[in-house]
């Protein structure tokens, strides 16, 4: 049986190292990650992640707009989302009930409680 996949989707290279790193040890998942919303658009025409990690201020695309686009797609339109992030008022700028925020700075055990809710509910 194959390994469910997490894409991790983070311009900021030491922490999307350290979030690939901490989920790689628990060996539960298969963790891809790129530097940004374009690569990870490109990679989703083979990919069909579980769940989608993904920084809400990037260059070029941004989050909000990443996932606009992704709940376009019949592929990804109901892949749960977690958003990483430092702007306290984005929750008013969408409404999806797939979509989870953790507010940087967070530690990593309150990204996996996020992560796991969010698998559990798969």
């Amino acid at each position: 049986m194959s390994r469910k996949q997490i894409l991790i989707v983070e311009d900021e290279p030491l922490l999307r190292k350290n979030i690939v790193e901490i989920l790689n040890t628990l060996q539960i998942w298969d963790i891809i990650d790129t530097s940004s919303a374009t690569k990870a658009l490109e990679m989703l025409d083979t990919l069909q992640p579980a769940l989608i990690i993904s920084d809400y201020k990037m260059p070029g695309i941004n989050g909000l707009e990443f996932l606009r686009i992704l709940r376009q797609r019949d592929s990804t339109k109901n892949t749960p989302f977690i958003f990483l992030t430092a702007k306290m008022d984005i929750a008013a700028e969408f409404d999806d009930s797939q979509t989870t925020i953790v507010y940087k700075p967070f530690s990593l055990k309150v990204l996996l409680q996020h992560l796991m809710a969010r698998l559990k509910n798969e």
